[in-house]
């Protein structure tokens, strides 16, 4: 069996894997970086999966020349220290709301000046004649502890960060963990029973076993959190084949005076775009007032915080997405206000309602809100309810 492998990974079906995972990888950075708003964590993941993306590329050409493999070898150390290293900067923009903590930052500042060095102590071993000679196995070993270290070290930065946040974010990362160890133990069992050492290079790991936990990772976040559903853009093209259309993207100061303004402009396109011919202004007031106090309320807590607001269209919905900076809920959380306990409490209605009268639904951090209307005035709800 071994050797069925040996020859699979040895052929030109080793370049393909290469050129399909860099694409895919592109598609990924692309839809994390036109995501609007552009957050730090988007741009944090794009930088770090175009890193990765870069370095699969050296790895593609290691294996269209071969001859010059001690070039590419060098660079594949550079490209897998910078990843590892961004991994870190990820997790250190890991949502959080919260004040970031200055050790931390000075730590992970202390992570990046270890990889620079590595990647002059590896430019100079290619380039310097005799300069191997004086580093010996140094940065062979020292590879390997510089990539321990950033995967402990972004592992637990998002644990503080996730232990702080959501119950729901809490159990979603207990779940990542079991599958990571499962995908873990199945590299290990593959790289020493069915193609030894093939994860374990001098250059200090391989691409291929990123490749493995990125994608799983990615995939299971994706899935659990249903991201295709929520966000306008390729998945939801093909679910729905058409490309959801953004009319509207207006930005404000997280303020009483950003709200007001955000509401004038919101009526305006009402009125402008007609509308009204499938939803009722009663309504449209109701959606656009329960999500954008709400989002004044628990997303303007900060200073230079603001509220976002898109509607994309397609023939036959509307998407209303009300964006704020805050931590975010969970809505499941939220208790039925129809208990006879919750009956004298005068909060807590507003998603209730909303949730009864159209198609609601919230990210992953529950700090983004979507609306969905249907452009079928039939299917929405008329004020004759109220008589």
């Amino acid at each position: 069996m071994s050797n069925t492998v040996n020859i699979f990974l040895n052929s030109n079906y080793a370049l393909v894997i290469y050129f399909i995972t860099t694409f895919l990888i592109a598609v990924i950075v692309s839809l994390a970086i036109l995501r609007r708003p552009l957050t730090s964590t988007n741009f944090a993941f794009s930088i770090f999966a175009f890193s990765l993306l870069l370095w699969n590329i050296n790895e593609a050409l290691l294996n269209l020349y071969p001859e010059n493999s001690a070039k590419y070898a060098s660079f594949s150390t550079i490209y897998s220290t910078v990843t590892f290293l961004l991994l870190v900067v990820l997790s250190l923009n890991f949502p959080y709301y919260g004040r970031r903590d200055v050790i931390v930052g000075l730590y992970v500042s202390f992570l990046a000046g270890i990889g620079f060095s590595l990647i002059t102590i590896t430019l100079c071993d290619y380039y310097l004649e005799g300069f191997h000679v004086l580093t010996g196995k140094f940065t062979y070993y020292a590879t390997y502890v510089f990539i321990f270290l950033c995967m402990c070290s972004a592992l637990y930065i998002i644990s503080y960060k996730i232990n702080k946040s959501l119950y729901k974010l809490r159990k979603f990362f207990a779940n990542m963990l079991l599958v990571v160890s499962i995908t873990l133990a199945l590299v290990l069992f593959i790289n020493v029973y069915i193609y030894p050492g093939y994860f374990s290079r001098r250059d200090g790991v391989s691409v291929a076993v990123f490749n493995i936990f990125f994608f799983v990772t990615v995939s299971y976040f994706l899935v659990h959190f249903r991201f295709w559903e929520f966000y306008p853009g390729v998945f939801a093209a093909l679910m729905l084949k058409e490309w959801p259309r953004m009319l509207v993207e207006i930005v404000a100061p997280a303020t009483v005076d950003g709200c007001r303004y955000l509401k004038q402009e919101l009526w305006k396109e009402y009125k402008n775009r007609q509308w009204v011919f499938f939803l009722e202004e009663f309504w449209f007031n109701i959606i656009i007032d329960e999500t954008l106090d709400n989002a004044i309320e628990h997303g303007g807590q900060r200073m230079m915080d603001d509220i976002t607001v898109q509607v994309f269209e397609t023939e036959v919905f509307l998407d209303l997405f009300v964006i704020d900076k805050g931590k975010g809920f969970d809505p499941k959380e939220v208790p039925d206000p129809s208990l006879e306990e919750r009956k004298s409490v005068p909060s807590g209605r507003g998603i209730h309602i909303m949730k009864k009268l159209f198609d609601v639904s919230w990210n992953f951090l529950g700090n983004e809100i979507r609306v969905r209307v249907s452009k079928d005035p039939d299917k929405n709800p008329k004020t004759t309810l109220l008589e």
